[in-house]
């Protein structure tokens, strides 16, 4: 009797705890993208030092890492440059001590402090691989703006390296999550609401393979090669990132470019006769400079809870797990004008939304596992308490109810989607405008031959933050 009142009392000292001003675990009870609310509408507002204020008061919890990568992206959106490095760097630094070790399964996971008998948001964030790339990439911009074009190019080769070591992370989760459903005897291909939720996310992210990796990190990665005139590299990654967007004009036209210019005879044809119809260049213009447009729309859509009946041995337990409904692909392209003239539309490069669901669905076995396991746990306690008397009972009952949360953490300042515009232009100060934004003033951009000019655009809100880079 004495040891399950003790067991009891441990539950509501660790609710109290995450209930606290102080705790060390935000996301306990107050779901995550609810926290972030106030932070999401100072940045559409424009008032990031606020934002950043917000965020700063999480950096000692366990889910620092995340913070970090707010943080970053909320000093970028301000025109924070160094502040963003640091706080990407951070990130980065923790994220790689993380994946040096190998996937946790469901018995290290719940052995964090509350994890047994509270929910998943008790176990430190474990950051997806699309985000840790976003790390890099974002990383890279940063050191553009800089004027550090060999600083990008370190973040360029971690990025790809970090890709590299994300499929193969993923490859081990897939096995993990197998073996444990084998182990405890799940058998989630039972449960038909699962399998409809699994189904319909799937469906959702099914232009994207896998969320590691994106057509935008790769092309930012082939751009760099390109400037700095590692062709070899740049054509792998153009290609790579062709193969996620073949719709996409600029990088159709980089691909064949390239091909043309490496001698690469077989895939000239090839990628000739797919495309069927003419490009604006195959090669590259003598005594032009390159204009790179980046156009970052939105934010991401947060996760969402649903409440669905799993069985495990004859019985049906209802757990809480993160999901994400479905919701239209919101995107509109840019037009874009050099001296009043029109001279292109972005082109959706990367739809961060979908590497955010493909992510989950990837992670869903786990997550599921872990919460019927859970329920067991929270079931035997509660069947305890009865015995004792009904008061317990109705204490464990109450405290089983609350702490049933599903994990809704993740990045939210992510951009929704991500677009780009690719031009050659002679040498000179440019006048550029971009209708669709609502930013009507344009800007002075200047180009110079042979070297490269960023012009990135984030609109996060109803504001549009304005980076210039270059020429580089």
């Amino acid at each position: 009797m004495i040891i399950w009142r003790q067991v009891v009392l441990g539950v509501f000292v660790v609710l109290t705890i995450g209930l606290g001003a102080g705790c060390s675990t935000p996301s306990l009870i107050i779901s995550y993208p609810y926290q972030m609310r106030s932070v999401k509408e100072a940045v559409a507002e424009g008032d990031t030092a606020l934002a950043l204020q917000d965020l700063a008061k999480h950096e000692d919890s366990v889910d620092r890492v995340l913070y970090f990568e707010e943080a970053g992206r909320v000093a970028s959106l301000g025109g924070e440059r160094d502040v963003s490095k640091q706080k990407y760097e951070e990130a980065y630094q923790l994220i790689r001590d993380e994946w040096k070790k190998p996937p946790l399964g469901p018995e290290q996971l719940l052995a964090y402090a509350g994890a047994l008998t509270l929910n998943d948001n008790a176990i430190p964030y474990q950051v997806p691989g699309y985000e840790k790339i976003f790390v890099n990439t974002f990383q890279m911009l940063n050191y553009l703006e800089s004027g550090n074009l060999e600083g990008a190019a370190v973040e360029a080769r971690r990025t790809e390296n970090e890709q590299q070591a994300a499929f193969r992370r993923h490859q081990d989760e897939i096995e993990k999550a197998r073996a444990d459903a084998e182990k405890y005897n799940i058998n989630l291909e039972n449960s038909d609401d699962f399998q409809q939720l699994l189904s319909q996310m799937s469906f959702s992210a099914q232009r994207v393979e896998n969320s590691f990796q994106n057509a935008f990190s790769f092309y930012l990665t082939g751009v760099i090669w390109d400037r700095l005139e590692e062709l070899d590299n740049a054509y792998i990654a153009y290609k790579k990132a062709l193969e996620m967007f073949p719709n996409n004009a600029y990088l159709q036209e980089h691909v064949l470019r390239l091909a043309r210019e490496l001698k690469r005879i077989d895939d000239w044809d090839h990628f000739k006769r797919l495309f069927r119809r003419e490009l604006p260049a195959f090669h590259t213009p003598q005594g032009a400079g390159r204009l790179l447009v980046i156009l970052e729309q939105g934010f991401v859509q947060a996760k969402e809870q649903i409440f669905i009946p799993i069985f495990w041995t004859e019985r049906s337990y209802t757990v809480a797990l993160p999901y994400y409904p479905p919701q239209v692909q919101q995107s509109w392209s840019a037009s874009v004008f050099a001296q009043d003239t029109f001279i292109g539309k972005t082109e959706p490069v990367c739809y961060v939304r979908e590497l955010a669901v493909r992510a989950l669905v990837e992670r869903y076995v786990g997550i599921a596992i872990r919460q019927v396991l859970r329920l067991i746990i929270k079931d035997q306690l509660q069947n305890q308490a009865n015995r004792q008397n009904d008061t317990l009972g109705l204490i464990v009952g109450i405290a089983s109810v609350v702490t049933e949360q599903a994990d809704r953490r993740s990045w939210l300042t992510l951009p929704n989607n991500i677009q780009i515009a690719d031009f050659w232009m002679g040498p000179g100060v440019h006048h550029v405008t971009i209708n669709g934004l609502g930013f009507p003033g344009g800007f002075q951009v200047p180009v110079e031959a042979g070297k490269l000019t960023v012009l990135r655009l984030q609109q996060p809100g109803g504001r549009v933050a304005v980076h210039l880079a270059g020429p580089l």
